[in-house]
């Protein structure tokens, strides 16, 4: 009688703690709103940022094959800091273009936004 009791007291301890895994290991569960608004008023801010918060280059390598690309440089940085850099290959989040300005999607100015920078200052 005391090896079904056994049995059962430690399949429930197994059940009770893999249903508590979401939690441990950080997932969250953000519930569905109905109102969007603010993550659509949220998106067109980042996109509203202007492209010349980008430094604007061009690298040449060994064999003269020109490659632009843009750089967005932390506006308080701190002598003898490091700071990451962050890179967003052509595409990702879906811009497209060859004139070194439309390429600026939304991910690029995600992380080049005050409120990101003010947090997390990186290259981008």
């Amino acid at each position: 009688m005391t090896k079904p009791l056994l049995a059962l007291f430690i399949s429930t301890i197994l059940l009770t703690s893999c249903s508590t895994t979401k939690t441990q290991f950080g997932e969250t569960v953000i519930e569905n709103t109905a109102d969007t608004s603010l993550s659509k008023q949220a998106i067109l801010k980042i996109k509203s940022l202007d492209n010349d918060i980008f430094d604007s280059a061009t690298f040449v390598g060994k064999e003269q094959i020109e490659i632009k690309y843009r750089l967005f440089k932390p506006n308080q940085l701190k002598t003898k800091e490091k700071y990451p850099l962050v890179v967003i290959y052509h595409s990702s989040g879906r811009p497209v273009g060859t004139d070194n300005k439309s390429q600026l999607g939304i991910l690029q100015k995600l992380f080049a936004s005050p409120d990101i920078q003010n947090k997390y200052p990186a290259y981008v």
